[in-house]
């Protein structure tokens, strides 16, 4: 394979990971939560430990399946996991018992949040040293488009079909991708081409290649996991309570959802500019920074009384997503080099996993005790905040290792 093409088809096959990871991630699930909530008898302490158990299951799944793409080829395993995606989407769609419903999330949450983004983002980090930052940034990308289209598609849709129909939607969808893209690329051995063609071997801190077990032992990484984890995990609660914010402030679902654009626009722009600005000073130069935007896009949420201050909030959120998917996309080749990517990142990913469980269910005991998502934001925010500290310690004493 020539290093031009296997460069084009890692691009898009990241970019359509990415996008197609939406259907496991919590802005997709939590369209669906009233109606999850009313039709299994649920309150919202109870929804929020389902999806906490579910998320557990797939983040500690993650530990142990992360690895896959470091030793086998990567068109088998999106096969594998984009089959069975598409077959959790129809067991939702006829599902009306409660464990079901439990291990039909893990499987959402395995195969999109977790094991697509996840090979997506290893391919990149494999196969781009130079300007990594800015294929990440249209890699990522899929995310934001996501966010932005599946929401406000399916919305329209339950005008028109059931919540369950939407769900075999989603699965027809997810099915007929995977059999397009398995006949696209079955002939592109990406494993191969890792050996002969394009494949860089970056080092990371202190000029080695970083095994798990001793990234483990580095200060670095346990300093930085709370900013990421922040990201995900308040980004998770914002979109799982998005229905219940949207009733506390007494908005029009369809008008708050059309705001989305908003989001993926912001979104764009921190993706690009990130990339950007980690290809032209380093990544160690955004650290301390990209999670500002969450921090006063919170504050917004917050105290905002109209859609117009809605809208700021998802501008600052946006921004937030954009450059929070550049630095984690980037952080792991260039702190911890290349070699034992899928295994290092499959570690931080199931611990950022983790914190998304945490939050929905942390989230639904506060509401269950008169904690409103109001006063959950302003906490957000103020938490966001302090955990930046943590990546100004990482920019600066770090530097000896480069």
């Amino acid at each position: 394979m020539k290093t031009n093409e296997t460069n084009s088809s890692i691009i898009m096959i990241g970019f359509l990971l990415t996008f197609f990871s939406g259907f496991g991630q919590t802005f997709f699930i939590s369209l669906f939560a009233d109606k999850i909530l009313n039709d299994f008898e649920l309150n919202y302490s109870m929804w929020g430990s389902i999806y906490f158990i579910s998320t557990i299951i797939s983040a500690l799944s993650m530990i142990l399946i992360g690895s896959l793409i470091d030793k086998y080829n990567p068109q088998k395993i999106i096969f594998l996991f984009f089959s069975i995606y598409s077959f959790a989407c129809f067991i939702m769609a006829v599902n009306e018992n409660l464990l079901l419903l439990t291990v039909t999330i893990f499987l959402l949450r395995l195969c999109g949040q977790g094991m697509l983004s996840h090979i997506a983002l290893v391919l990149t980090g494999k196969y781009f040293e130079k300007k990594r930052g800015r294929v990440v940034a249209i890699v990522t990308l899929g995310f934001s488009l996501a966010e932005s289209l599946l929401p406000i598609i399916f919305v329209k849709l339950m005008n028109n079909f059931s919540w369950k129909e939407c769900w075999l939607i989603a699965g027809i969808t997810l099915l007929l991708f995977n059999i397009f893209f398995y006949i696209i690329i079955k002939k592109k051995d990406l494993k191969k081409s890792q050996k002969k063609v394009n494949y860089i071997e970056q080092k990371g801190m202190k000029n080695i290649n970083w095994r798990r077990k001793d990234v483990l032992k580095n200060w670095v990484f346990w300093v930085s996991m709370p900013a990421f984890i922040s990201q995900p995990a308040f980004t998770t609660i914002f979109f799982f309570q998005q229905i219940i914010f949207i009733k506390e402030k007494n908005w029009n679902l369809e008008s708050y959802i059309s705001l989305l654009p908003i989001y993926t626009s912001s979104s764009l722009l921190g993706l690009f500019f990130g990339g950007y600005i980690i290809d032209e000073f380093g990544i160690r130069f955004l650290l301390p920074y990209f999670l500002f935007p969450m921090s006063f896009g919170l504050l917004v949420s917050s105290f905002g009384i109209n859609l117009l201050h809605a809208s700021f909030a998802f501008f600052l959120l946006g921004l937030m997503q954009g450059l929070g998917a550049i630095i984690f996309g980037s952080f792991w080749p260039d702190f911890y080099g290349t070699r034992n990517l899928g295994s290092i990142r499959s570690l931080a990913s199931s611990i950022m996993i983790f914190s998304t469980a945490v939050g929905p269910l942390l989230s639904g005991i506060m509401l269950e005790n008169k904690i409103y998502i109001e006063e959950q934001y302003f906490l957000l925010c103020i938490v966001t905040f302090f955990f930046s500290i943590g990546m100004i310690f990482v920019t600066f004493f770090s530097k000896k290792y480069f």
